[in-house]
């Protein structure tokens, strides 16, 4: 198992499990898309479509770099859409984690002080993990780790409208700030490395959550392999616990 590199209100937790027991893998949706194309909105329409299910949001957003002073001396030419503005590798070894099975936690990132938070956490585990963030594609480690991904596409200036909304009023910035950010930084950083890795996506979801026959569609995948996942997981309690310890038509009668 690998472990996970020292990182400040950062750490993990491990489920209480029986000795000789095995962890289930968790379905890893991912969901990918250009900044503002409404990932998040998709993950909260999937979460709300599989009330009976032990569903976890982890976000690319909580693994932004902390800004060195020489960085917040002018905070404002920081290029956040690079990959590089990602600790990839952490990233990478918490999804390890857990699609072993294990639990998570891990601070969320304070985009006012530029850091990991030291109040905000989230623990992420269950049967289904929505991934989201617009480089997740980006490393072969992270598309691996994936069971199915889903690239959110959405116009341009839908995406810019809402990261107008979203950082006035989340992050405090200014529609100037946000604007020249965008053109300097958003989308050449959309147009270098989000375009380039939509080819990976098993599907292209258009016109995000509101696209709502898609999402269904999606849910109902979802399902299927929990279902079928849940199928095995019975079979193979049933074969290591009772089809080699015991026979007679008592023991084929309860399972057939």
């Amino acid at each position: 198992m690998s472990s996970l590199p020292n990182r400040k209100y950062y750490f993990t937790t491990e489920s209480d499990e029986e000795e000789g027991s095995i962890k289930e893998s968790p379905y890893i949706v991912g969901v990918c898309g250009g900044s503002g194309s409404g990932k998040t909105s998709v993950c909260r329409e999937i979460i709300k479509k599989l009330p009976n299910k032990r569903v976890s949001l982890l976000s690319q957003d909580w693994f932004y770099k902390t800004l060195t002073e020489k960085d917040l001396e002018n905070v404002g030419e920081y290029d956040w859409d690079k990959p590089d503005a990602l600790d990839l590798d952490l990233l990478s070894k918490t999804l390890e984690k857990i699609k072993e099975g294990s639990a998570v936690t891990c601070p969320k990132y304070d985009f006012c002080n530029n850091k990991p938070s030291t109040t905000e956490f989230a623990t992420v585990e269950g049967d289904v993990i929505l991934f989201e963030g617009i480089h997740i594609f980006n490393t072969p480690e992270l598309r691996d780790l994936i069971d199915i991904k889903v690239f959110v596409d959405v116009d341009d200036d839908i995406r810019l409208g809402r990261r107008i909304l979203r950082d006035t009023k989340e992050r405090g910035r200014t529609v100037e700030s946000i604007i020249n950010q965008y053109f300097k930084f958003v989308k050449p950083g959309f147009d270098n490395y989000v375009v380039p890795v939509r080819k990976y996506a098993d599907i292209i979801l258009l016109r995000g959550s509101s696209n709502k026959v898609a999402i269904e569609l999606l849910v109902q995948q979802i399902k299927n392999e929990i279902e079928c996942r849940n199928k095995n997981e019975f079979n193979n309690f049933k074969n290591k616990y009772f089809v080699e310890k015991f026979t007679g038509p008592k023991i084929e009668k309860i399972f057939n």
